[in-house]
């Protein structure tokens, strides 16, 4: 609803600054973490390169 001033009143769905904080700070720490673990990942597990486990031959574009 438009007041008279020309602003929009406020219909009560925004929520209170401690809650955004807390969301805010969910999310940080789940990119930290998120982050932490992609450490761990071996450097080989993103490339392109298919490994026979059984020869231990590495063919590039074959998968």
């Amino acid at each position: 609803m438009i007041l008279h001033s020309g602003t929009i009143a406020s219909s009560g769905a925004s929520s209170s600054l401690s809650a955004y904080l807390w969301v805010w700070g969910i999310c940080g720490v789940t990119a930290l973490v998120g982050f932490v673990m992609l450490l761990f990942v071996p450097r080989d597990a993103f490339s392109d390169e298919a490994v026979d486990e059984a020869a231990g031959v590495v063919a590039q574009g074959e998968m």
